[in-house]
């Protein structure tokens, strides 16, 4: 049963995660972030926070735990790794933010005061990688790496309860 369960997931659109039994709904994550303009990108001790501005003025932010990157192309502008101080050194998230990461991260916000590029698609796949496509071939991806519950993203809209969480919360 749970694989024919499995299967109209899949079929239905749905992406069953099997870190728990509930389910996350790519339409959801969808409607919350297409059609808004990222505003912001930064970290929050070493998570990555991504900050998007909808056309009425809602607000919705991506916050990734887990392994992540920002592309255009074959070009990788900005990633996790970039959060270490420099090649081969620990993370440690109460330093100045000096880092290429940090340092990045300030020159994208300056590009987005001027323009922010509007998020055209959200593609969700199985084991959490999620990718949120913005206008211009850029795109935001998040690869959770651990087998461990423990949460890897989260999309949210701010002032609400609603939250889509990876790896799910049992339903």
């Amino acid at each position: 049963m749970e694989l024919v369960r499995r299967c109209e997931n899949w079929l239905s659109g749905r992406v069953h995660l099997e870190k728990g039994s509930g389910v996350i709904k790519q339409e959801d994550l969808s409607s919350l972030l297409v059609g808004t303009g990222i505003e912001r990108v930064g970290r929050t001790v070493d998570m990555g926070d991504f900050q998007f501005l909808g056309p009425t003025g809602s607000r919705v932010a991506l916050h990734i735990q887990c392994p992540f990157r920002m592309v255009r192309g074959d070009i990788i502008i900005l990633g996790s790794q970039d959060m270490l101080r420099q090649k081969g050194d620990k993370f440690d998230p109460f330093l100045a933010a000096d880092s290429l990461y940090d340092s990045r991260s300030r020159r994208l916000n300056e590009k987005f005061a001027e323009r922010c590029p509007v998020v055209v698609g959200v593609d969700l796949q199985p084991g959490g990688f999620l990718t949120v496509h913005l206008e211009g071939g850029a795109a935001i991806e998040a690869v959770p790496d651990s087998s461990r519950d423990e949460e890897a993203w989260r999309v949210f809209a701010r002032g609400s309860d609603l939250h889509h969480v990876y790896p799910a919360a049992p339903s």
